[in-house]
Parts: structure tokens; sequence; C-alpha cells
């Protein structure tokens, strides 16, 4: 990660599951026509910033 700390987001889904696996993840906007019952869900995430992104591409190109 870079000097500067990310700060971390937030994002709201619905999430759909069956048999321990995500089958469906949507906001709650795109969500409005579904029938289904899904769990409401507050996720947090650091992003990434360009630079770190592209190091992270560059690292996992050597490994080829």
């Amino acid at each position: 990660m870079s000097k500067a700390i990310n700060k971390r987001k937030k994002i709201k889904l619905n999430l759909r599951f069956r048999d321990g696996k995500v089958i469906c993840a949507k906001s709650p906007d795109m969500c409005k026509e579904c029938k289904e019952d899904c769990e409401k869900m507050d996720l947090f995430y650091y992003p990434f910033n360009n630079r770190d992104l592209m190091e992270c591409f560059k690292n996992n190109e050597r490994r080829k």
C-alpha cells in the first residue's frame, strides 16, 4: 500500500446465497423488481489507488 492510507468505503448490497455461495449481489437500487428475499448487507473495503493497482499487475506478470 502507498504511504497515504486509503479511507475505507462503504457499499450496500443485497446478497442471495445458495449452498454457501453468492448467486446474486446487487445494489438495492438495482433490486427493485426482484421477488427473492435477499440478505441486506453493508460492506466496507479499502479502494486501491491507480499506482498500487499497477504495481499489483506488475508483480502478477513477474510470477508467470
